[in-house]
This record gives structure tokens, sequence and C-alpha cells, in this order.
């Protein structure tokens, strides 16, 4: 399972930036994918199997580790991702002294795989309704309406339904943790405004929210009353959480 990939380098040296002790992650094939020795990158940990196998954090003192290629004193433990290891955490050092740190380590590094993993999938999600509703906005009149008709049947979507649009334009500042993002489509601000949208909106798989622009949004829902209060309080309750949203985040919009 790659999960780990080019986050493991990053990791590595975040933790090591704030504990200060030297630490590697290898994947399940015992690579050293992550170190913060870079010389290290790319080579063999011949215990990787063991560790992974057994389940359970091992402790190397400089005698066990003697006569070891790669090996180096500290301790070593599996990491987890959906019941499965996925890798090797490594922090070096006197074993006394590192075992402190391990847990704490090991956990937040494992909470950061499962909280990379939904930023894929939320992004992947946002990607496909860009670019499905991109398509549709793109449509010709004259072009064979069966066409389009099909492209969204095949995304799940009916065009026989009576819909409402609703386009919030809302410009914000960026996201201010942008390191770890640089190569991502969409900030975990759009993310986040993205799950914000779609628990307000979206209430059956006919429901649309998707990301036109920076900082546009294009909500389209099945229209099943047209009661014009029951709208207005829907409205009245997405207006306030979205200020809600931005206020906690202390970003600026004019929405």
């Amino acid at each position: 399972m790659q999960v780990l990939g080019h986050f493991a380098q990053s990791v590595v040296e975040q933790f090591a930036s704030v504990l200060d002790i030297p630490i590697s992650i290898t994947d399940n094939s015992g690579m050293i994918i992550g170190s913060t020795d870079n010389k290290r990158l790319g080579s063999h940990h011949i215990l990787t199997a063991e560790i992974a196998e057994s389940g359970k954090a091992m402790f190397f003192s400089k005698e066990n580790t003697a006569g070891l290629v790669n090996v180096f004193p500290g301790i070593a433990a599996p990491l987890n991702f959906q019941e499965q290891t996925i890798g090797v955490l490594g922090l070096i050092g006197d074993p006394d002294t590192v075992e402190r740190y391990l847990k704490f380590v090991q956990t937040h590094i494992e909470m950061l795989l499962v909280e990379n993993f939904r930023s894929k999938t939320v992004i992947s999600q946002m990607e496909m309704l860009q670019g499905f509703v991109q398509h549709l906005l793109s449509y010709q009149e004259n072009t064979d309406s069966k066409k389009i008709q099909n492209y969204s049947e095949m995304h799940g979507y009916s065009l026989k339904l009576l819909r409402r649009c609703i386009l919030i334009d809302m410009p914000m500042t960026k996201d201010q943790n942008s390191t770890t993002q640089l190569l991502q489509a969409f900030t975990s601000t759009e993310q986040d405004l993205f799950l914000c949208l779609t628990n307000i909106f979206v209430k059956n798989e006919q429901d649309i929210v998707a990301p036109l622009n920076s900082g546009q949004w294009l909500i389209v829902t099945h229209i099943h009353s047209d009661d014009l209060i029951l709208t207005k309080n829907i409205l009245d309750y997405a207006s306030d959480s979205l200020q809600t949203f931005l206020t906690r985040r202390s970003l600026n919009s004019d929405f």
C-alpha cells in the first residue's frame, strides 16, 4: 500500500526539528523513504520485515547493533494504516532516552496518514465534480442533447429534474500552512469549505456542490418544494454557517 510515499520525508523533517533526534521511516520492503540522514534514503533496513511481522516495537542497544549494517541503536515500531502495517518508524539514540517520544511520534504520524488519505479522497471528489460541472457549462444548445444526458447519467445525475442553482462568490486569503500543500489541487481550507457546503446543501444523490474558480462555488439542488419560506430558511442557515466557517479560520471575505 503506497500511502507513505514522499509524505515520509516531510514528516521526518517536521518531527526531527521539534524533538532534535534522528528519525527514519521505511516502507514494507525495508527501503528507507524518510530519514534525517539523507545518505540513508533509498538504502535497505534489514530488520523491517521482522518488526512489521511482529507488530511490536523493538529496542536496539549498541551491543545489539554491533556488526549490523545500516542498523543503529534506538527503537523501531510499526506504522499502521487501516489495520495494516505499511512501514516502520525508527527513533535513533539511546533506547532509554528516545522511548519517551515513541508513542507521541508514532500516534501523530498515523493520524497524519489518515488525514492525508482523507484529503486525497476529498480532492478526488472535488476534481470530479468540478470537471463534471465545467463540462455541463460548456454545453452548446445546438449540440446533441442526448450526449449530455448520457454524460450526466453516467455520473449518476438526471437532467430531467427541476433544480435550483446557487452561485457563491467568496474570495478568501490562501492557507498560511502551504508547505505541505504545494502539490495539492485544493488547499485544506477549500477542502473544509467543500465539506461544509456539502453538509448544508446536499440532501440526496442528485444535489451537487462543485468548485468553479478560486472562491467560486456552484450549488445545484433538486427542488423538492416551491415553499419560498423553506428556501429562505435554508439560505439563512447557509449564510450563518459560512460566516461562522470564515470567522473560525480568521478569513476575510465579502460573502
